[in-house]
């Protein structure tokens, strides 16, 4: 899994935009709009979703899920390790910034 286009934002609780790449069977495939969410000492990331409002409550659907929730998990464990690595260090991690 890489990183790139990342971008600070600053906004709210919105730290970060990125895009995830990564191989599959059929080549690579990017995720675009992914962020990097923070409130207080609390990270995570957020993947593309759709908000709605129904009755004065506003929710969030994501547009990717993995099917086994441990494997979402460790998938947006793995997105936010990557996404916290100092662009200077980007040869020792050989991630494209």
């Amino acid at each position: 899994m890489q990183i790139e286009n990342i971008r600070d934002i600053n906004r709210g609780c919105i730290s970060k935009s990125f895009n995830l790449i990564f191989k599959t069977d059929y080549g690579k495939m990017i995720i675009k709009g992914c962020l990097l969410m923070e409130k207080g000492s609390n990270q995570w990331v957020s993947l593309p979703s759709n908000k709605t409002e129904r009755d004065g409550e506003v929710k969030y659907y994501p547009h990717v899920i993995l099917e086994e929730k441990s494997d979402q998990q460790a998938f947006l464990a793995k997105a936010l390790e990557l996404v916290n690595v100092i662009p200077d260090k980007e040869e020792e991690h050989g991630l494209p910034f």
